[in-house]
């Protein structure tokens, strides 16, 4: 674990948590105009560029509240590895996402069609959900919760549920209790904790920014997608089983490191354990 984030999680206040919640609703009224936006107007780019101004807002409350945009994970501390990180954890994801449709002759869509949905998804969507919600509100709520496992799962049901408001209102509610969409909160739930602890462990949000970009990439590098093989969907492998099966073993990770921590501190605040 980064050192660094460590430090700054526990500097963290109430206060700090309640702010959290509070971007955290204002993201989720922005997901509903999106939604209303596009429904009534057929206006699909404005909640993208609303991504884009919720995430200049943030940064100027940041700057206005004196904090460091290194708080946030802007900054140049450890950006060369964080970007290899990020590059290594999204070819990995381009490749297992890919294996299937490749199988069925899927063909590749142009270059240029690729590198539009990259710049697409990595400047309004990774960039945006990156630095609120992995960079702001997951650390922000150690001010209030102070358990490790407690504190990631909290803020992975946050990003799951803001997911939900965009599609109740284009999809209608029956569409919020089906089996698609509770793989889908599934799948967002483990990509929280995924994308956390890459973050944890290099302190930059660019990397963390990198690898969700080319993740979400990697479902638009075909024409046509068919995941379908041996008449099984394998799309509920790529974005169910195994996301939430890494999750799951990245908790254990944090857990056990936790214990770790505390333990170690336990021992140095206890004068007799050095003699």
């Amino acid at each position: 674990m980064n050192q660094k984030y460590t430090t700054e999680v526990s500097s963290y206040q109430k206060k700090d948590a309640l702010f959290a919640f509070f971007v955290f609703t204002c993201y989720m009224i922005v997901m509903a105009a999106s939604g209303l936006a596009n429904l009534f107007f057929g206006l699909s780019m404005l909640g993208s560029w609303l991504n884009l101004v919720v995430v200049t807002a943030l940064i100027i409350f940041i700057l206005l509240r004196k904090e460091r945009l290194s708080s946030i994970g802007i900054g140049r501390d450890n950006l060369v590895k964080a970007l290899c990180f990020g590059l290594m954890c999204g070819a990995i994801s381009i490749v297992v996402q890919g294996i299937v449709p490749l199988i069925n002759g899927c063909a590749l869509a142009p270059f240029n069609q690729i590198l539009n949905r990259f710049i697409y998804q990595l400047v309004f969507i990774a960039l945006a959900e990156e630095i609120v919600f992995r960079g702001y509100i997951q650390t922000r709520l150690y001010g209030m919760i102070k358990g490790e496992i407690i504190a990631i799962m909290t803020g992975a049901l946050l990003f799951s549920v803001m997911h939900l408001p965009y599609m109740y209102i284009l999809s209608g509610v029956a569409e919020l209790f089906t089996l698609q969409t509770l793989v889908l909160l599934a799948f967002w739930f483990a990509m929280h904790i995924i994308l956390n602890f890459v973050y944890r462990r290099t302190g930059s949000i660019f990397g963390v920014v990198l690898f969700h970009a080319l993740y979400n990439t990697a479902n638009n590098i075909f024409n046509d997608v068919d995941t379908m093989l041996f008449g099984f969907d394998f799309s509920y492998i790529t974005h169910g089983a195994i996301p939430v099966l890494l999750a799951i073993v990245f908790l254990f990770i944090e857990h056990k490191e936790s214990r770790s921590t505390c333990s170690k501190n336990m021992k140095d605040a206890d004068p007799d354990s050095n003699r």
